[in-house]
């Protein structure tokens, strides 16, 4: 498949009266389903969160098409900012549970919001998540007002009678929504990613598209070509071909002294509570001269060590996204092997502490 190195032609401007509609009244509505793409995609690049975890969704309240934050925006705004939630008080108005929770950023800034249910009659298990629900409810309320994003929680929805939950980017109308040229990219470096060269990747495209086979495959073509239905397709497809490499790869390395027994191996693959607070592994020096010869981890390899990480759970996510931030050229194999083995010492070091609690 070719890659086109030009610079894509930009859409045709919004109408001002749509312009208008959107800046001043807040409603999304006189967008096509490809420019509701590319806001929903803008909006997540100016806060800085992923699209494809799908942090909004639309919701239509008084005649107007807009967005609301769910669970994901939440979780990836604490991330960001550094925001910290406590809870700070718990009280009943007659049969209302009112929960305040409150939030601080890493730059010492604090907010304060509330969330509310009515509990009436409920008991047992109805009343128990009733009152869960006040304080989810608190903490994305003043999640998205610390981070200055005054939308609606998908928490508050139930309390609008007249709201209607509309379709996401990629639940509308196939015919008319294509993917983005981010989308695109996304998508290569996805099949990259699982070992998938660009040839591999353009009979894949002219198969699913149901193309003749001389047709030529650009991103271009691509963006202008493929249906929503046919990217999400090709999407999940690469996604679980990685994640089928990734867990293999795990589990062909196993922790030291977990390899006792095959229930054993298994049984490491799941995170448990919390493991030991150690220092990551600090980043190699880099190479003295441009022409010494270095190994680099492969996509797949990187993958893998990203997949361990989760399972460590803690920050050792955070502390592999930190290493490769410093090592954006590549990760040199010592500096992979070192990183891998200090994830698995802490998943082994994470395991022996669990069974030493269940034994005590």
């Amino acid at each position: 498949m070719e890659e086109s190195t030009t610079v894509a032609t930009p859409q045709q401007p919004l109408p001002p009266e749509v312009v208008e509609k959107i800046v001043i009244g807040g409603d999304l509505s006189g967008l096509n389903a490809a420019q509701r793409a590319e806001y929903y995609a803008a909006v997540c690049r100016s806060l800085g969160l992923n699209p494809l975890t799908k942090p909004f969704e639309y919701l239509t309240l008084n005649g107007k098409l807009r967005l609301y934050a769910l669970r994901d925006c939440a979780d990836q705004l604490r991330r960001l900012h550094g925001i910290s939630i406590y809870i700070t008080n718990r009280e009943w108005l007659n049969d209302i549970y009112v929960v305040t929770a409150r939030a601080k950023d890493r730059l010492g800034r604090e907010d304060e919001s509330t969330g509310a249910v009515t509990v009436g009659n409920l008991k047992g298990d109805a009343l128990a998540n009733a009152l869960m629900k006040a304080e989810t409810k608190a903490k994305r309320r003043v999640t998205l007002s610390i981070a200055g994003l005054g939308w609606l929680d998908e928490t508050e929805l139930d309390t609008i009678p007249q709201a209607r939950a509309g379709a996401t980017p990629s639940q509308e109308s196939q015919e008319d929504a294509h993917p983005t040229a981010d989308q695109i990219s996304s998508l290569v470096e996805l099949a990259r990613s699982c070992g998938v060269d660009l040839i591999g990747f353009g009979r894949h495209m002219r198969q699913l598209m149901d193309l003749p086979g001389e047709s030529r495959i650009t991103k271009k073509f691509l963006r202008e070509s493929m249906t929503m239905e046919q990217y999400e397709e090709a999407w999940q497809y690469y996604n679980e071909l990685l994640k089928k490499l990734v867990e293999e790869d795990v589990l062909d390395h196993p922790p030291p002294g977990d390899a006792a027994s095959a229930t054993e191996s298994e049984a490491a693959v799941a995170p448990t509570e919390e493991p030991p607070q150690t220092a990551p592994p600090a980043p190699a020096a880099p190479a003295q001269t441009p022409s010494a010869k270095r190994s680099y981890a492969s996509p797949q390899q990187i993958a893998g060590l990203k997949h361990l990480a989760k399972q460590v759970g803690d920050d050792a996510y955070a502390d592999v996204q930190d290493m490769l931030e410093h090592h954006r050229d590549g990760l040199a194999m010592d500096v992979y092997e070192r990183a891998r083995q200090w994830l698995k010492d802490r998943k082994s070091a994470k395991k022996e502490e669990a069974t030493a609690e269940s034994r005590g």
